[in-house]
């Protein structure tokens, strides 16, 4: 599947005003969840050189895998690539994790199996990352939005859907657009 993304550094509550100043309304989709997203990657880097991300995703007691493709960016700061994801245990894991690099015989059971597994293969947590989240909605809009609330980094929003740089650009905050990935800035962050 393709997705397409603006992730805006701003603060929520200018967000939701930026959507009033033009007129939008929007609908919460549900209350605020816990995000844990563990991103793998070999010791030497190897699934990052070759521009892809594989990400375990624990909400709750969901577990989601995940694979991202290089990414291309839009001009209006959009973000654009190819992204699999898949319950843990849904047998497309297995293709999933045989793209980044891994052969496994079945589709794990469990959070532990599954790393156990990617251990085998060379594959190591590189950054946690752990986020509070709501989805709105924007109607009229084929975009979601998601408030996050992410820790180290504080607020951002992640306008997603093939109109996302469209509603941004509408909004006037092309210029809040952050390619790094949360990932990327909370690694940075350690670093310091």
């Amino acid at each position: 599947m393709r997705e397409t993304e603006v992730k805006l550094r701003i603060a929520h509550s200018e967000f939701l005003a930026a959507l009033e100043r033009a007129g939008l309304t929007f609908r919460e989709e549900g209350g605020w969840e816990e995000q844990e997203d563990i991103y793998l990657d070999t010791k030497d880097g190897d699934l990052r050189r070759r521009g892809l991300a594989l990400r375990i995703r624990v909400v709750g007691s969901e577990i989601l895998v995940t694979l991202k493709g290089g990414a291309s960016f839009g001009p209006s700061g959009e973000k654009v690539r190819e992204e699999l994801e898949l319950p843990l245990t849904d047998p497309g894991v297995a293709e999933i994790l045989a793209a980044a690099g891994l052969r496994i015989a079945s589709p794990p059971s469990s959070l532990e199996e599954l790393f156990s597994a990617l251990g085998r293969g060379g594959l190591i947590p590189r950054v946690t990352v752990r986020k509070r989240r709501k989805k709105i909605s924007v109607p009229g809009w084929n975009s979601l939005v998601f408030l996050d609330l992410v820790d180290g980094l504080g607020e951002f929003v992640e306008v997603e859907g093939e109109d996302s740089p469209r509603l941004v650009a509408k909004l006037g905050l092309g210029d809040r657009a952050v390619r790094l990935t949360y990932a990327d800035l909370v690694e940075a962050l350690s670093r310091v």
